[in-house]
């Protein structure tokens, strides 16, 4: 396979890990917004559903990041061993 196959591989493994760090990211920004929910009204309690949500996200995130860095080792080697077919549209 060319060299273009294999950069494409990592291109597409680079937009799972960009998206991941963004469900990673908007994950922190829903858990923290309780937090300041909480400065401005403040309560007995801080635990809310935005922080269920939070952590959700911030673990579909990881799990993006892990499916990602799978499906290009598996390409990867596939690329390697030759065993691509092209898809046909």
């Amino acid at each position: 396979m060319s060299n273009s196959d294999h950069l494409a591989n990592e291109r597409t493994l680079l937009a799972w890990i960009r998206t991941g760090i963004a469900l990673i990211g908007f994950g922190f920004v829903i858990a923290k917004f309780v937090l300041f929910l909480h400065l401005l009204k403040p309560t007995g309690n801080t635990q809310s559903a935005s922080i269920i949500y939070g952590e959700v996200m911030i673990i579909l995130g990881v799990i993006t990041i892990l499916y990602g860095l799978y499906a290009y080792l598996a390409y990867e080697k596939d690329l390697e061993k030759g065993s691509i077919k092209p898809k046909k549209d």
